[in-house]
């Protein structure tokens, strides 16, 4: 959120970069993706969300259980 322009998401370890214009949401496992957005023009907000999983239990979401960068690159390989 914010008025800003010129910025990118990083997800280095993968190497993939994504456009990020104001309003943009991107939804990334953080604990196996190495990511960031670096230089841009303007004010930027950023609004994390975690979700623990006995959270998830708790409510009754079902759960997938935690992604692995082997997952992530192998839906990137095919």
């Amino acid at each position: 959120m914010g008025p800003y322009v010129n910025a990118e998401m990083k997800l280095y370890n993968i190497g993939a970069k994504i456009h990020y214009p104001a309003g943009t949401l991107v939804g990334i496992g953080g604990k196996v993706i190495e990511h960031g957005v670096e230089d841009f023009e303007g004010e930027r907000v950023c609004v994390a969300y975690f979700m623990r999983e006995n959270v998830m239990h708790r409510v009754g979401a079902k759960t997938e259980g935690w992604s692995t960068l082997d997952i992530i690159n192998e839906m990137y390989s095919k």
